[in-house]
């Protein structure tokens, strides 16, 4: 499943959820910067865990960068994978 604005582009990771978290990739757009995963708590609606994965992505002061960015969206983000999980 994609979920594409002018911001960000979010791909649910299909997985066999025996931890009860769903997994996601965003890539903020007009940021060369690198996508975060993530695992997200439906029943708590939160963000458990992010990480990037540093086998793509040899740029470290990027790496900085996208988790700042992300922070300022981080509810947003919430709102559409609460949506997604909805109606996968």
């Amino acid at each position: 499943m994609l979920f594409e604005n002018k911001q960000l582009i979010i791909k649910y990771i299909e997985n066999d959820n025996k931890d009860g978290y769903y997994d996601f990739s965003v890539e903020i757009k007009d940021f060369d910067t690198p996508n975060i995963n993530l695992k997200f708590d439906y029943d708590k609606g939160k963000i458990v865990t992010m990480w990037i994965d540093i086998y793509e992505d040899e740029n470290e002061p990027k790496n900085h960068v996208v988790y700042k960015l992300f922070d300022l969206c981080k509810y947003n983000i919430s709102t559409i994978l609460k949506f997604m999980i909805e109606h996968k």
